[in-house]
């Protein structure tokens, strides 16, 4: 007996490394392969399993008086996977054992255990199918009648252990627990009944034993990759169209501008400011025909304390390194005008200001851009 649980312990050991090692199954991209598969034919993923071992039969598993013993087992069964992950078999499992206790007195007895499993492939579940993979850990539930003292229903958990050797030979070890009505091995006080059987041997895979994945799998995933590139076409053609709007509406902006800057060009009146008293010069930033705050601030405290009987011509200049001739004359009166109007505004008398362009001048290009004050 030591013997046999020894080799089963041996071979679940082997198939946690062998499950330990294996590459998972993977596609191209480094993503787990998983289903559909094709659904198989009334003929395809059968199965038939011998093997042997060891049972540990006790009765009394919740009262007082347990009674327990070891004996011998044997399983066949014969199966049907229905895809990669779920499949159900039939068996039989039994011969004999012995229970050891104050009533049996290690009286033998027959058992046998008619049943039906649920399996699940849990290694096929979490790392997709793989037709080569060597190890498949596969718990399952099962349920039928217990033949001992009498019949009475059983039922529970067992986990088998799959390794594949060839396309269609398995060598498996298989842990099963049950669970019936007590009485059932010579125990005469109630409680519970149980088994707790340890058994090894060979799967035959009849006929077709792999599985083929399902065209529709392989053509959903193209449509799916062309519903995201489509989706990100139309997100790039929207993007595009926004940055179209937006050049357009900036393309608006500039021409109204430069229809301003026009008409302000059609309108400067040019004053010669030669022999007059050059007064404070005002600064403006690049491109620009507003003064920034401070320079607001500059305008304001010089008009409060300017002469109001003097009359005052503010002369606009631009950067003649930049722009056009025409767009700085623009550029310069349109300077010239919002300082004469600050004028107006901060207090000096409409008729005392007069705004005039000075065109495009060379030099410091902090001087160019500015409205100089001129006073007589």
């Amino acid at each position: 007996m030591k013997k046999a649980l020894l080799t089963l312990f041996v071979l679940l050991a082997a198939g946690l490394c062998a499950f330990a090692q294996e590459d998972n199954n993977r596609d191209e991209n480094g993503k787990i392969v998983r289903g559909p598969y094709e659904t198989n034919k009334l003929w395809d993923n059968w199965f038939v399993s011998l093997g042997g071992g060891v049972n540990w039969t006790a009765d009394g598993v919740i009262s007082k008086n347990l009674e327990h013993g070891f004996g011998p087992a044997i399983d066949v069964m014969f199966g049907k996977w229905f895809d990669p992950c779920f499949g159900v078999r039939m068996g039989w499992q039994g011969l004999f054992s012995k229970v050891e206790g104050e009533v049996s007195d290690g009286k033998r007895f027959d058992l046998d255990y008619i049943h039906g499993d649920v399996l699940w492939n849990l290694s096929n579940q979490i790392w997709g199918y793989k037709e080569t993979r060597i190890y498949n850990l596969v718990p399952y539930v099962h349920w039928g009648v217990m033949f001992a003292n009498g019949r009475e229903l059983a039922g529970g958990f067992g986990l088998l252990n799959n390794f594949r050797v060839a396309e269609h030979w398995t060598i498996y070890a298989d842990v099963r627990g049950l669970l019936t009505r007590g009485e059932q091995f010579i125990q005469t006080e109630g409680g519970l009944a149980g088994n707790l059987s340890l058994t090894a041997g060979v799967t035959y895979n009849i006929l077709k034993s792999n599985w083929t994945r399902s065209n529709t799998a392989a053509l959903t995933s193209e449509v799916n990759d062309a519903k995201s590139a489509l989706a990100d076409a139309e997100k790039a053609l929207a993007d595009a169209e926004k940055a179209n709007d937006e050049l357009a509406q900036a393309n608006d902006e500039l021409e109204k501008e430069n229809e301003e800057l026009k008409e302000a060009a059609s309108k400067v009146d040019t004053v010669y400011v030669d022999n007059r008293e050059k007064c404070p010069t005002f600064y403006f930033d690049i491109n620009k025909s507003t003064l920034s705050e401070d320079e607001q601030a500059r305008v304001k405290d010089y008009v409060e304390n300017a002469d109001k009987d003097k009359s005052y011509i503010v002369a606009g200049y631009a950067d003649k390194g930049t722009g056009s001739s025409a767009l700085n004359s623009a550029l310069a009166y349109k300077r010239a005008l919002h300082v004469g109007y600050l004028f107006i505004k901060y207090g000096m008398p409409n008729d005392k200001v007069r705004a005039t362009s000075g065109g495009a001048v060379e030099g410091d290009e902090t001087q160019a851009r500015a409205v100089t004050v001129y006073c007589e």
